[in-house]
């Protein structure tokens, strides 16, 4: 006689305990991350970007499709420079809200430049972004100077610089004629120099992963969460470079964004300049006994900022053709904080990475996108993007509070800074009593 046995099923209680260990081992590589990064954890921007694209690829599968993919990538370029220099911002421990002002300005000079002037294009550019520069270094020194709240400086600066971007335009709309800047806003980059681009980018950050491994017994944890980065990172750009290659192609401007954030994220991780930015927003008294100026940091972040701005507003006018005396405005500075915020970015200083700026651009585009393709209006977009900037300051408070209650207390640039400093101290005063 057999007997027959019914197939069991979780429970509800089974499924929460498996769901509970999802989680623990989410914050457990988030955590690992933090600690690695300085931390700086990309985990919770990533995790919204899979879940959102794959939510809207399920429901309208054309946003698989090149044409939705490439549509991202240029929306991305919108506010991702800015939100580069706002990342940069927020790790001082500052804020700015002048950018979109400024993004307009840069238009405005850029496209008055070329089209009334003439002027070579490149050489435009350079003044666009030179001015760019120049209103960041003007709004650093009042901060610094006159020991005024940079939201305050930057609030006024909002206003003025809008002011001037309508003085250049003479408060109409120019049409700009400039197959160059066209071709930086929505040009494509050919398939074999793609492939090629793919493949330094591959190397290039296997050898900053791994290369620190060698000659050493790294945990096996630690081994495998790199190998696992770069075969992630590798599978992403040669799988985007393939399917946009069925199509028109990478665009120009997410090759050129790429580097930048590539250029910056080396700049702040291996250089004693970059490191100088961490321990000001970490802790500016540190800061200054280790030996940094953090005026001279905050001037120089703000003069960033104000030029990675300027860039932005000048591809908008690449992309779009016109020089326009909306352009900047409305919501561009919101959207550029929400991205470096989405992507992982400390609202209170010490904390983040230029790839915080990629990240949060791309969860930012891929919404509106998923949105568009799903005849979505305004009105939801402003919801969700609200809504996805709360949930991702919320995880990564819960985060960074649950991993402290484990013993696990996140470090940060700042910290390293002020055991240096007082090491220094100390060194200082024992050579001075042998000197004696």
């Amino acid at each position: 006689m057999s007997v027959k046995v019914a197939p069991t099923t979780a429970s509800g209680e089974d499924k929460g305990h498996i769901l509970t260990h999802q989680v623990n081992k989410l914050e457990s590589l988030s955590g690992s991350i933090r600690r690695e990064n300085g931390g700086y954890s990309p985990v919770p921007g990533l995790v919204a970007l899979v879940v959102i694209f794959a939510f809207f690829a399920v429901f309208n599968p054309s946003m698989l499709y090149p044409f939705t993919l490439q549509s991202i990538l240029l929306d991305m370029g919108s506010y991702g420079f800015v939100a580069l220099g706002v990342v940069l911002i927020l790790i001082i421990g500052e804020i700015d809200l002048s950018v979109g002002s400024v993004a307009g300005l840069g238009s405005a000079i850029t496209g008055t430049l070329v089209q009334v002037y003439t002027m070579n294009w490149i050489l435009a550019v350079v003044v666009g972004i030179a001015a760019g520069i120049l209103v960041g270094v003007i709004q650093g020194l009042l901060v610094t100077k006159l020991q005024v709240p940079s939201f305050v400086i930057t609030l006024g600066g909002l206003l003025s610089w809008q002011g001037v971007q309508l003085a250049v335009l003479h408060d109409t709309t120019l049409n700009v004629s400039s197959p160059e800047l066209s071709a930086f806003g929505s040009g494509v980059v050919s398939q074999p120099i793609s492939w090629v681009i793919g493949v330094i980018i591959i190397v290039a950050i296997s050898v900053q992963r791994l290369l620190p491994l060698i000659g050493k017994v790294p945990m096996r944890r630690v081994l495998l969460r790199r190998v696992g980065t770069v075969f992630g990172i590798a599978l992403v750009v040669l799988g985007g470079i393939g399917v946009l290659g069925l199509g028109q192609g990478v665009p120009i401007v997410m090759w050129i964004y790429v580097a930048l954030v590539g250029a910056m994220g080396f700049i702040l991780q291996q250089t004693r300049s970059g490191r100088a930015v961490y321990a000001v927003g970490g802790n500016n008294e540190a800061a200054r006994r280790a030996g940094y100026s953090p005026n001279t940091v905050r001037v120089t972040v703000f003069a960033l900022s104000g030029g990675f701005a300027a860039l932005g507003g000048i591809f908008i006018v690449g992309r779009g053709g016109t020089a326009d005396t909306l352009t900047g405005s409305g919501s561009l500075v919101l959207v550029a904080i929400a991205a470096a915020v989405i992507g992982g970015c400390s609202l209170f200083g010490g904390r983040g990475s230029p790839w915080a700026a990629l990240i949060g651009a791309a969860v930012l585009a891929t919404l509106i996108e998923g949105l568009n393709i799903a005849n979505q209006g305004a009105d939801l977009q402003l919801i969700l993007e609200g809504a996805i900037l709360v949930a991702a300051v919320a995880v990564d408070a819960v985060m960074r509070r649950r991993l402290a209650n484990r013993g696990a207390p996140v470090t940060n640039e700042a910290t390293v800074t002020e055991e240096a400093a007082v090491t220094a101290q100390a060194t200082l005063i024992t050579d001075t009593k042998d000197a004696k």
